[in-house]
């Protein structure tokens, strides 16, 4: 049994770390229909070490590929978001969004668009951050960076 209909969670997914895999498992875990928002080449441009990240294109693929291993591509919607807000401040019927402690501000500002525009706030759901070896989150950018591998270990 679900406990929301419809759930969201957005983000670059690249490279698809422990961490993403966890936010991932405790949205299907949690809502019987996933929204998955993958930002597009133009909102990445900001990110750190942008140009470490491949187009919307591969990193679809990728997330898919992910997905369809989980067995969750049935209950998954992937889409282009341009911005922050993404689809979750104007899909009247979306009931919560998945996010960790460094993107609750986002939910809470897609909230505040929500209530202005009449609609209900949905439910946050916060995922703990997956911690590397280190001690320290797992991040695209660390992995990246070569500080750590997609799973959190340290380099030998």
């Amino acid at each position: 049994m679900f406990r929301h209909r419809s759930i969201t969670i957005g983000g670059t997914f690249w490279p698809l770390h422990r961490g993403h895999k966890t936010l991932l498992q405790e949205a299907f875990a949690d809502g019987l229909e996933v929204f998955i928002g993958l930002t597009s080449d133009r909102m990445i441009s900001s990110k750190n070490r942008s140009g470490a990240i491949p187009n919307y294109g591969t990193r679809k693929r990728s997330l898919l590929a992910y997905l369809e291993e989980m067995d969750y591509l049935d209950r998954s919607h992937v889409f282009r978001i341009e911005d922050e807000y993404g689809f979750a401040a104007d899909f009247p019927n979306l009931q919560a969004i998945a996010v960790t402690e460094r993107t609750r501000t986002n939910a809470e500002k897609i909230n505040q668009r929500r209530t202005a525009r009449g609609m209900a706030p949905i439910d946050i759901i916060q995922v703990k951050l997956v911690k590397a070896e280190d001690g320290v989150p797992i991040s695209s950018s660390r992995v990246r960076a070569g500080i750590i591998d997609s799973e959190g270990h340290l380099p030998d």
